[in-house]
């Protein structure tokens, strides 16, 4: 495997894929139709994805949370870290070795930040045995003539071995023939599983919203909903918006954040009772990681208000205390502001204490600002889309 560098601050999904590929980084940058965003943001682990398959290198159906207490397989994976600087990184394992875009090939524990997630990849040994066996390619004239002593000792066991073969279609050999095609269909879907898998998981996103249909006839007259269930795959996990319903209600409002942070926010028990009194403005959503409830957000479409300027509304965004400071919250919020705007909102307004600093600052870092209105000890904060 050859390490290749990154051509900038925020390219190193792009240079992971060049190395497994084969392709330049500028051709993967091109295929991955990042250009632009490469400039600011690290790849996604969509697009990851999406370029893979279009390189046709095999893949695990989806990336793999990783718990701080445990480590990464010895497979090759594309990993998902969270740097020590808090900047999103990727970086290639290959060999039981990490081939780090920025620092080089490393050994051991990886040293730069924590690894959040990981996508077990498949590449082709063509492609990566190129640049691994070159060199002992070179050195193998030296062997030829052992190549011409080969076929000799070759030929001797021939004569040995024909007989053998007449003994083996007796009976029991041509049953075996059957018996050996077996392994070698199963061995072929081990590739194919990954390949056949990738497809099925837009499948996956067109079955689970019949789960949450009946809530549609709830929330029918809301400002026109394309859809009650939204998935948003972000940086190393899949980060999903699903419609808080008997399904799911019990899970979600168990959910619940510090205690130090009770006091800024209502129980998700109590916002779920409110949206049931009130289903034709009110949307209640969890937030899922990877399939598990990790937070909860309820917006209010009101497309009727006499304001235009308070139609839409983020009443409420809670992650759940064993799941803060991994990203999820940032990420959420990026997922809430294109629902927001796939439902065709123009603005979102929200209020929050002004003692609570650390929502303040999120708020902020996605362009919400105050507008000078208060909600009772709450300001009102804005952002247009």
């Amino acid at each position: 495997m050859k390490l290749i560098k990154q051509n900038n601050p925020t390219t190193s999904g792009q240079a992971c894929i060049s190395m497994i590929s084969g392709k330049s980084i500028e051709d993967v940058i091109m295929d991955m139709k990042t250009e632009r965003s490469c400039k600011y943001y690290e790849a996604n682990i969509k697009q990851m994805m999406d370029v893979l398959d279009l390189y046709g290198i095999g893949r695990a159906p989806r990336n793999i949370q990783l718990p701080r207490t445990q480590s990464v397989p010895d497979n090759c994976s594309l990993l998902y870290v969270r740097m020590k600087t808090g900047n999103s990184h990727w970086v290639l394992k290959f060999d039981q070795k990490f081939y780090d875009p920025e620092f080089g090939i490393l050994e051991g524990e990886y040293p730069h930040g924590q690894i959040t997630s990981y996508l077990e990849i498949f590449p082709d040994p063509a492609v990566v045995g190129e640049r691994t066996t070159k060199p002992v390619q070179e050195a193998q004239p030296a062997q030829k003539p052992q190549v011409a002593q080969r076929p000799q000792p070759a030929q001797k066991p021939q004569v040995a071995q024909r007989p053998q073969p007449v003994q083996k279609p007796e009976v029991a050999p041509r049953p075996q023939p059957t018996q050996k095609a077996q392994p070698a269909q199963t061995a072929q879907p081990t590739q194919a599983v990954w390949q056949v898998a990738q497809p099925t998981q837009p499948a996956q996103t067109v079955q689970q919203p019949t789960q949450p249909a009946q809530p549609v006839q709830q929330v029918q007259q809301i400002a026109p909903q394309k859809d009650t269930y939204q998935e948003y795959p972000e940086d190393g996990f899949m980060l999903e918006l699903r419609l808080v319903d008997e399904s799911n209600e019990v899970e979600v409002g168990s959910l619940a954040v510090r205690n130090s942070q009770k006091m800024f926010v209502d129980n998700n028990i109590m916002s779920i009772a409110m949206a049931k009194k009130n289903p034709k403005v009110l949307v209640p959503l969890g937030i899922y990681v990877n399939g598990e409830a990790v937070g909860f957000a309820m917006l209010a479409f009101d497309e009727n208000y006499n304001i235009e300027d308070n139609r839409y509304w983020l009443v409420r965004f809670m992650i759940d205390q064993n799941y803060q400071g991994l990203g999820y919250g940032k990420e959420a919020m990026n997922a809430v502001i294109r629902y927001f705007n796939s439902h065709y909102a123009d603005r979102i307004k929200l209020s929050t204490s002004p003692a609570n600093t650390v929502a303040l600052n999120l708020f902020h870092e996605f362009g919400f600002r105050e507008t000078g209105e208060r909600n009772d000890n709450e300001i009102i904060l804005k952002r247009f889309l």
